[in-house]
């Protein structure tokens, strides 16, 4: 079969400049001159005989053909880096670039990651953290750990553990006071907050039939990392995922108070897109913390 495609160097142009918005980005990637890149797009125009970009006041914009036709380059380009990078390790990227949410990250991941690093020493991972659900189609990434339940579209996703909700605090709180030894005891205490998760304490307390429990609501901090960390300080009690202090409560830093367990129908994921899974170093990452995740899991 012979392919009918345009010059190869005008579809790099294009994709390069399509993903970055920008001429001169294109051209700063490509180490060529805008002048090339205008000129490339401008051939790519012709030989399509399409518009591809809009020029306005010195800026360009996609199309409508433009944008659908990026998005087949750029999946066409990731196809064939997959395969020449299984082929022949040369030209494989060594880089695992995952975005996580950042108490994710910091309470569950990076602890754990220098075992990857033991397993796969060839590979290096580089983290990010944010709490946008990642943008797999612009942002340079291999995977991300989201949130929710799972029912994403065009992604491959693996559940990590369910959320597992407990009550924890220091075990002896800056106020000199002991754990709470019953729910009646919880107006006592000052219950720490997350702006970003509200409405744990509620569901807790829902979930065990204390909705008419008074509570000292005091403390609202930005994010769960704080508030895990106001928590071990003895500043209050918190609810906390269970797989994120299992190992503070093993070492004395929190205790558990209460036995009960809330474990919910969302969760934690693995999400990438499903080519990416054909690239060596996420089979890996993916095997690795599918297998890490599987201890956590086993706790609900």
């Amino acid at each position: 079969m012979s392919y009918r495609l345009p010059p190869l160097n005008a579809l790099k142009a294009f994709e390069a400049a399509a993903r970055l918005g920008s001429f001169s980005r294109a051209a700063d990637e490509l180490c060529v001159t805008q002048g090339a890149i205008s000129r490339h797009i401008k051939i790519l125009e012709e030989s399509l005989e399409t518009k591809l970009f809009r020029r306005v006041h010195r800026q360009v914009h996609l199309t409508e053909e433009g944008l659908a036709y990026s998005r087949s380059v750029r999946e066409a380009f990731a196809i064939i880096e997959t395969e020449t990078a299984n082929l022949n390790p040369h030209y494989a990227d060594r880089i695992i670039r995952i975005k996580a949410l950042p108490t994710f990250a910091m309470r569950w991941l990076i602890p754990r990651l220098s075992d990857f690093t033991r397993q796969y020493p060839e590979y290096e991972v580089s983290i990010q953290t944010s709490h946008k659900f990642a943008d797999f189609e612009y942002d340079d990434l291999d995977g991300s750990i989201e949130f929710g339940t799972g029912n994403w579209k065009d992604v491959a996703s693996d559940l990590l553990f369910p959320t597992m909700l407990t009550p924890v605090c220091s075990p002896r709180l800056a106020d000199g006071a002991g754990p709470p030894q019953s729910l009646e005891q919880l107006p006592r205490y000052v219950l720490l907050h997350s702006k970003q998760r509200p409405d744990l304490w509620n569901q807790w307390l829902t979930s065990v039939g204390a909705t008419n429990v008074p509570t000292k609501d005091v403390a609202r901090l930005e994010d769960s990392g704080l508030v895990y960390q106001a928590a071990i300080d003895g500043l209050g009690l918190a609810i906390a995922e269970f797989g994120y202090v299992k190992e503070d409560i093993r070492l004395g830093r929190l205790v558990k108070p209460f036995d009960y367990i809330l474990v919910g129908n969302q969760g934690y994921y693995f999400v990438c897109l499903p080519r990416k899974l054909r690239l060596k170093k996420v089979a890996a990452f993916r095997k690795w913390i599918m297998s890490r995740a599987e201890e956590t899991r086993s706790l609900a």
